[in-house]
């Protein structure tokens, strides 16, 4: 058993020898029934028949274990391990896998393969205690059948928050049926801004929303007011344009099956307390990173600040448009309101009389009147003679 890891086994593939020797010794094991003898004997018969065949094979092999050779760096994390994953379910363990980015040609097999083996770790511990895993750049290191693998691992407990850069990298990586599994498969998808492909492909996501449109007449005579129709189309919920033009700290957020929203974003360092637990790092010349202040958590919850909070314009609904578009058959013409309004006025006020002739001393006022309804009015006696005088039937001045 301490011979069984990867190191070794890149070794006895690059080595005849220790290759038939292995062969010849598992040929006449009785080990798994048997089977395993029979295996032995059919890769030598392969070998002895179809040389050619049987290299190609094992090149292939090797090929795919050039990361855990002997001499590369990795070597010694592979050949034993002390870690067992049933270990997350039992108490509160953080593990953290962090690789040298120039590396990552040599890391990659080796992110994927212990991936692989904790998830069917905790898969086989059989119960439902949740563990958490962040995977930060998934794409960069592909785990065989996870997208498919989404519903039967939150059944056992396991969580996946995926980080990507773009979803057509997902895409690329396993397929359009897998980018269309883990958008239906997620409970909470996180947009921190969008391009091209996605923001179309997210834009199509979101779908359409039922909108009021508005259409104007003009009347054909001049009292005729205008007229105003309403009706509803579809248009895109959030459309690409859109989506590219959102603001860089803003978040487009999809969770379940609530309406999407649009979060401004806060960073670690401008949440309270966050932002003062968090030790001082050297990205920032030892100092720590302090931002302005949009979040404060406090026994548990959490509330925004003033920074915290940003309106939106958003369109309203005509009210009084569409009423007074519906009255305005019954309501009279322009002149018909002209006239209301001064037959409303003589009544109030009277007939109006405008200053015509007055002396120097304001003794003697003279006024005109509108001919033919009203007769001339003269005031005498008064100190002042008003510019405007409005007198009522029977002679009243006001």
């Amino acid at each position: 058993p301490d011979e069984a890891n990867l190191p070794n086994m890149y070794g006895v593939l690059s080595d005849d020898d220790a290759l038939e020797t292995l062969l010849l010794e598992a040929s006449d094991s009785e080990a798994l029934g048997g089977e395993l003898a029979a295996l032995a004997r059919n890769i030598m018969a392969i070998r002895d028949s179809t040389p050619k065949i049987f290299e190609s094979f094992r090149e292939g092999a090797i090929q795919s274990l050039v990361s855990f050779g002997p001499s590369s760096r990795i070597a010694p994390v592979v050949k034993h391990s002390t870690f067992d994953p049933a270990m997350l379910k039992a108490r509160k363990i953080t593990l953290v896998f962090g690789c040298d980015g120039s590396r990552m040609d040599q890391y990659e097999a080796w992110l994927k393969v212990t991936l692989w083996a904790v998830l069917k770790g905790l898969v086989r511990v059989g119960d439902a205690r949740p563990v958490w895993f962040l995977l930060d750049e998934f794409t960069n290191y592909p785990l065989h059948g996870i997208p498919q693998a989404l519903t039967g691992l939150a059944s056992s407990g396991i969580h996946l928050a995926i980080i990507l850069q773009e979803l057509q990298e997902l895409e690329r990586v396993y397929g359009r049926d897998a980018l269309k599994t883990v958008l239906s498969q997620t409970d909470v998808k996180l947009f921190f801004g969008a391009s091209g492909d996605t923001a179309r492909l997210l834009a199509e996501y979101l779908g359409d929303e039922e909108i009021i449109t508005e259409s104007y007449s003009l009347g054909r005579d001049l009292d005729e007011a205008p007229g105003l129709s309403l009706g509803r189309m579809k248009r895109a919920l959030l459309a690409a344009a859109k989506i590219r033009e959102m603001p860089t700290d803003e978040t487009l957020a999809i969770i379940r099956n609530l309406k999407p929203a649009r979060l401004l974003r806060a960073g670690f360092h401008e949440v309270m307390p966050w932002r003062e637990i968090v030790s001082p790092s050297r990205r920032f010349g030892g100092k720590r990173h302090i931002g302005t202040l949009k979040m404060v958590i406090k026994r548990g919850r959490a509330r925004a600040t003033r920074s915290g909070i940003r309106q939106t314009v958003r369109t309203r609904l005509p009210v009084w448009r569409p009423i007074w578009g519906a009255l305005r058959h019954f309501m009279p013409g322009l002149h018909t309101l002209a006239l209301g309004a001064a037959f409303v006025l003589v009544l109030l006020f009277g007939f109006p009389q405008l200053l015509w002739e007055y002396t120097a001393s304001r003794s003697w006022c003279q006024y005109l009147s509108l001919p033919f309804i009203a007769e001339p009015v003269t005031l005498l006696g008064r100190d002042h003679c008003p510019v405007l005088l409005w007198v009522k039937p029977g002679g009243v001045v006001q």
